[in-house]
């Protein structure tokens, strides 16, 4: 059987001009907190994303955040789904005006010690504090 011909494809395609903006739909290189560490980068965008969980391989949305680096420019991004960052991220946001008012901001986030889950459940909550300024001009 030969394969249906797709209407795209046969499609004139454009020379699209050096000046154009680019984005795509590939997630940015993610980078892990580890306890005890930092990580700084302008604000960029926070939005769901659905990924497949690593323990039960299970979908799951989870807020992911897309930062710049300040020294290289390289686009990363931080996954959330994790209570701790989640919760210190809806207040900067909060104290902020919203995540499009914290965009182009500086944001430092560290990573403290875990603690236990109350109630006696299983498990450990990550402690996060994050910062947000205004970047100075150079």
């Amino acid at each position: 059987m030969a394969a249906k011909k797709d209407k795209w494809n046969e499609a004139d395609r454009v020379s699209v001009p050096k000046s154009a903006t680019k984005s795509t739909s590939a997630l940015a290189p993610t980078r892990k907190i580890e306890v005890g560490s930092q990580i700084v980068g302008v604000f960029q965008k926070a939005k769901l994303a659905t990924i497949q969980d690593t323990e039960t391989h299970e979908d799951k949305e989870v807020m992911v955040y897309t930062f710049r680096d300040p020294k290289s420019g390289e686009i990363f991004a931080i996954l959330g789904g994790r209570t701790g960052l989640d919760n210190a991220m809806d207040d900067m946001f909060i104290q902020n005006g919203g995540p499009d008012k914290t965009v182009g901001m500086m944001v430092a986030i560290e990573r403290g010690e875990n603690s236990e889950r109350s109630g006696g459940r299983k498990g450990f909550i990550g402690n996060y504090e994050v910062y947000s300024w205004i970047p100075e001009k150079d």
